[in-house]
């Protein structure tokens, strides 16, 4: 991948943790040779990036945790064989959640040997060891029972846990009105121990007019009144929807906007007030019958109090047959989606990864391309987390082909970059910096600089750190009388870029790039 650094001299806001390192790495297979599996989730703990997978050798399955400090060293491996009594389906994302505990808790299916999947979520403790979990089988009985899964579990504010996901059939109904694919949801205890359960009926003609089996869900969100909203899509018609219930699991409410003239897949929502959320999905075009199936990302802002969606626009970024995989807010004013996708124009493409970032507007700000660091087939995104030092980290996984480009094995893989996306030490845009230069007047001049900068703030500033272009901290000065400017000598520098920080106390901390020249 080609990259073109441009130099910007704009201020970047950042949480200091640690030196800036971006990395782009992957972990090995721990099962030998070809092997199915994939890592679907990745989690920021003790400022170390933890992820969470699956593997299997089509005889044995096997859980993986990758743990790696921001450096991108790998620190640790865990391995937890599962019984080979069926396979586990994972879900990708947020399906995990790292709970204020240090716990994680985990949506999935479970397919035993009668080929029924049934919903199941985990509690695991900080070991990774299991505390509980729960398997749902109220429908073991069910004739047209096709599978049931858990999408999406999540810790309500009395620490509460709420699941949800499809019930499928597989026969179709015949009496109009009557259901084909429902939609189950159960609140727990914090033990595990089961609040409620919920079977809720999706009927055609209300608003699907195509019976289907399926139904994604890939959100909760609970209200500052209790209420939850469950965020997903209707595989038939391509429709996304939010539906709106009470704390006691209660139908209230629902809104789709899904279009027959194209294929809308799954909103991806964040909350910006109470009652507002920005949404991200991806909106497909058959072609009027052509083969390839072109989606381009769409962004729009949900209005809970009216269960309406307010505004909606198209981003662009044509791709093939891919789809957002996650979406995670930086600032408040600053979004940033995950996505894959196969470029239209090639023929025999294979997937490629990107993101895009955008303001609480829906107006784009960035977007880049990623690609492992080896000879690969294709690349899987799962998970968007934000990092400690104020950058981004995503995993999923890559096919990494021989000589021949041939499938050899599926490994996980992480990248880390800046606030920007960027993979090398490269700072952000102007659009995105000039939230810090508002909130901090930092100005440092003259930049480029030969002998000396003067840097200057109307917030007092504690100490001034010079990294160089990998990291490394090549000068300090402590501010001991928490002065509002100073002057720094940087004539014994080489040549090159580097990153002036401003430290103002409680973990505040701006970074100005600097230039130095002869």
């Amino acid at each position: 991948m080609t990259k073109i650094i441009i130099f910007l001299f704009s201020v970047l806001p950042i949480t200091f943790c640690g030196q800036y390192t971006y990395f782009n790495t992957y972990m090995p297979a721990p099962v030998e040779g070809y092997a199915g599996g994939f890592c679907g989730h990745l989690f920021v703990k003790n400022n170390a990036l933890w992820t969470l997978g699956l593997y299997n050798d089509f005889n044995n399955f096997q859980r993986t945790h990758y743990q790696l400090n921001m450096e991108g060293e790998l620190l640790q491996q865990v391995d937890h064989d599962l019984p080979n009594l069926g396979f586990f389906f994972m879900q990708y994302a947020d399906a995990c959640e790292l709970l204020p505990s240090g716990k994680v808790i985990s949506a999935m299916g479970f397919e035993d040997l009668n080929y029924l999947l049934f919903p199941k979520v985990t509690c695991y403790n900080e070991d990774w060891t299991e505390d509980w979990s729960f398997e749902l089988h109220d429908y073991d009985d069910l004739e047209d029972h096709l599978f049931a899964e858990y999408h999406k579990v999540i810790q309500c504010s009395n620490d509460e846990y709420v699941a949800a996901g499809p019930l499928g059939m597989d026969t179709i109904p015949e009496e109009t009105g009557d259901t084909h694919g429902d939609f189950i949801m159960t609140r727990f205890t914090e033990q595990g121990e089961v609040v409620w359960h919920k079977r809720i009926p999706f009927h055609l003609g209300t608003y699907f007019d195509d019976p289907s089996n399926f139904l994604r869900v890939n959100d909760i969100t609970e209200l500052s009144n209790g209420d939850l909203l469950v965020w997903g899509a209707w595989y038939a018609d391509w429709d996304p929807m939010v539906v709106r219930f009470d704390a006691a699991g209660n139908f209230i409410s629902e809104h789709h906007w899904g279009s027959p003239q194209y294929d809308d897949w799954l909103p991806w929502p964040v909350q910006v007030s109470d009652s507002t959320f920005l949404f991200a999905y991806s909106r497909g075009f058959d072609g009027d019958g052509i083969q390839e199936v072109i989606h381009t990302v769409r962004i729009g802002l949900f209005n809970s109090n009216t269960m309406e969606v307010e505004w909606e626009q198209d981003l662009g970024h044509p791709h093939g047959y891919g789809e957002i995989v996650d979406f995670e807010r930086l600032d408040d004013n600053t979004f940033v989606l995950l996505a894959s996708g196969v470029d239209e124009l090639e023929p025999n493409a294979d997937f490629y990864t990107f993101m895009v970032a955008l303001d609480i507007n829906g107006n784009e700000l960035w977007s880049h391309h990623y690609e492992p660091p080896i000879p690969f087939i294709t690349t899987t995104p799962a998970d968007l987390e934000i990092t400690p030092d104020g950058g981004l980290a995503f995993a999923g996984n890559f096919f990494r082909a021989d000589e021949n480009n041939n499938p050899v094995d599926k490994l996980t893989w992480i990248v880390k970059t800046d606030a920007c996306g960027e993979e090398m030490f490269n700072g952000c845009t102007s659009a995105v910096a000039e939230l810090a230069i508002e909130n901090s007047k930092l100005k440092i001049a003259p930049n480029p600089a030969s002998n000396s900068v003067s840097i200057s703030s109307e917030q007092e500033i504690e100490s001034i750190t010079i990294r160089n272009i990998t990291g490394k901290i090549v000068m300090q000065q402590q501010m001991n009388n928490h002065e509002l400017q100073t002057q720094i000598d940087v004539s014994r520098l080489a040549t090159g870029l580097y990153l002036i920080e401003a430290n103002f106390g409680n973990n505040r901390v701006v970074a100005h790039r600097l230039i130095k020249q002869e």
